[in-house]
């Protein structure tokens, strides 16, 4: 699992790039029935997300997740996001967590 902190401007599209891999750091094969989710909150005890987004493409053997302008589209602040994986057993692992910045816009 990596820690990885992001910055987004409130209301952009914004794409992220990760791979599942081993122990070893090797690349690991993707299968269709796999479910890859981002999710974001202010407070890790809310009951709610903030961001809650499955588009995702697998593209070489990476996931490419993608947040619509409307899932940007939350207030100014710091947030709590992780990237979960997982597989057809149920099987459940975070790939990539950290802190979310909502910056300011100045165009709408």
């Amino acid at each position: 699992m990596t820690e990885k902190n992001l910055q987004i401007t409130q209301g952009d599209s914004f794409y992220i790039t990760v791979t599942k891999s081993d122990a070893e750091g090797s690349q690991l094969e993707l299968n269709s029935s796999d479910k890859i989710v981002f999710s974001a909150k202010k407070n890790l005890k809310q009951p709610d997300y903030d961001i809650h987004s499955d588009k995702t493409h697998i593209v070489g053997g990476k996931i490419i997740l993608y947040l619509s302008p409307n899932d940007t589209n939350i207030k100014l602040g710091t947030y709590y996001y992780d990237i979960q994986y997982t597989n057809a057993n149920n099987d459940v692992y975070t790939l990539v967590k950290g802190e979310l910045e909502i910056t300011w816009e100045v165009t709408d």
